[in-house]
């Protein structure tokens, strides 16, 4: 290992040992998987205010942008997009810490279901989404549409529905029971446990 390089390593380390006694809480975000290193950027956009953020963007989120992101959204390159995998990720040292749980807006109809998942902590992505209901629904994956918008043609009205996300480093978060027998569609239905 080169000595600049072993010098680095070092001092991301003591950096992340510094953020980590700081007082933050430590939240584990699995096995590291090491991959090629690609060229990526990202810019703020919008007012100084978060004004000019709540468009939604190529992630979806539209409004619900401002509650859960707002000032703290970025557009990035296609490399850090990732086909709207990286909608939500955190690009940090330490994870993301979301305040409750994960949050989940159903709009569609009977025959098309949407699904927006946002306010998801540790990396914040979400790469796969699967639904479950109490009764005749089976474990479904999801489809992701665009963004952070997932869909399935499957009938969920009249359950009581069950998601569980699978984020960028392959952590599993399951909401049991997060919308009840009687949901609507365009509502937000909140879990009471996030990664």
């Amino acid at each position: 290992m080169a000595p600049h390089l072993a010098s680095l390593l070092l001092a991301g380390l003591a950096l992340l040992a510094t953020v980590a006694d700081a007082g933050k809480p430590h939240v584990s975000h699995g096995k590291f998987k090491a991959g090629p290193w690609t060229v990526g950027h990202a810019t703020f956009y919008g007012g100084r205010d978060g004004s000019g953020t709540t468009d939604g963007g190529a992630c979806g989120y539209k409004d619900a942008l401002a509650k859960d992101y707002g000032v703290l959204t970025a557009a990035v390159s296609p490399e850090l997009y990732d086909s709207g995998a990286g909608c939500g990720a955190c690009y940090e040292v330490v994870a993301c810490v979301k305040q409750g749980g994960i949050r989940y807006t159903i709009t569609g109809n009977k025959n098309y279901n949407m699904v927006m998942v946002t306010n998801v902590g540790g990396e914040g992505d979400v790469v796969a989404l699967m639904v479950k209901g109490n009764k005749r629904v089976k474990w479904t994956p999801m489809k992701r549409s665009w963004g952070q918008l997932w869909t399935t043609e499957v009938d969920l009205t009249g359950e009581s529905l069950t998601f569980r996300v699978m984020n960028g480093d392959h952590r599993k978060a399951t909401s049991w029971h997060v919308m009840p027998r009687d949901w609507q569609f365009g509502k937000t239905y909140q879990a009471t446990k996030n990664f």
